[in-house]
């Protein structure tokens, strides 16, 4: 680089001028300064591109927790969830299970009054049983007593004493059969060796009475008899119906379970990833 040498004037009219080491100092100088600018803006220029990534990271670690915490109180709200909805469905099992319960009571209350009223049975055909085997044996003895008369007394008086025994032994027999009937009726058609009747039911009595009043209805029986079988019937029909319910809503708490789990070791993963990225 040329440059060229001004004279400076001086006082005494001479001139003088300046010394060659002193503009190169000042081209050095002027050189450093630049070179400190380039590396002033070189790194401006690099902390600008610093600050912009860690603008970039910043935003993308803030839409990262966004979606994080987005899907934390997404599984917490799951969580609450799936917990009512396992409280309900305990609830719904203990009920449908008193049910269960009173259900079965019930069965066993009809199988009890059905045995009541089998037994019954049992013993008014065993009290028509002995009152016909009576009646079969007075009538053979009746017959038996016309045979042993002789046809051929002539005796007017010993026919009438015949006929006399015979239609006193007859008066005596039903007699003895009215009697057994009314003491029949007013004991229910019951044997002497029949339980305390305190012991008895109330549908018993009325079953009795019932008995006492139509005769022995067997039709009556029977209806009765047809309609326990059907009670009995539909309490099994809702005791297997409620028992399919039990099973399926046991599958269903299996399965709240299981998602209560899985949104439980989702919401441990997303901690851990926390933990991770914040170390």
């Amino acid at each position: 680089m040329s440059q060229s040498v001004v004279p400076i004037p001086r006082r005494g009219g001479a001139t003088e001028t300046p010394r060659f080491g002193d503009a190169t100092e000042w081209e050095a100088r002027e050189a450093q300064r630049q070179r400190e600018l380039d590396e002033a803006r070189a790194r401006a220029a690099q902390m600008e591109k610093t600050m912009k990534w860690w603008s970039d990271c910043t935003a993308n670690w803030r839409e990262k927790w966004s979606k994080v915490r987005t899907e934390r109180n997404k599984a917490r709200e799951e969580a609450k969830q799936l917990r009512a909805n396992l409280d309900i469905a305990m609830k719904e099992a203990n009920s449908y299970k008193r049910e269960k319960n009173d259900l079965e009571m019930q069965i066993s209350q009809l199988k009890k009054e059905m045995e009541k009223v089998h037994t019954l049975m049992m013993k008014h055909a065993d009290q028509f049983h002995k009152t016909g085997i009576c009646d079969a044996s007075e009538d053979a003895e009746a017959n038996g007593r016309d045979a042993n008369c002789s046809p051929d007394i002539s005796s007017d008086g010993l026919k009438n004493v015949n006929s006399e025994d015979g239609l006193v032994t007859k008066t005596i027999c039903n007699d003895m059969k009215d009697l057994d009937i009314e003491e029949y009726i007013l004991k229910g058609a019951v044997p002497k060796n029949a339980p305390d009747m305190d012991e008895v039911s109330a549908e018993e009595k009325r079953l009795i009475q019932q008995l006492s009043k139509d005769d022995f209805d067997e039709e009556y029986l029977l209806q009765k008899i047809s309609m326990l079988q059907l009670r009995l019937d539909e309490a099994q029909k809702t005791v297997q119906a409620e028992r399919e319910e039990k099973n399926i809503l046991h599958k269903t708490i299996e399965k709240l379970s299981l998602d209560i789990q899985e949104v439980r070791d989702r919401q441990e993963e997303l901690r851990l990833a926390k933990q991770v990225k914040t170390y």
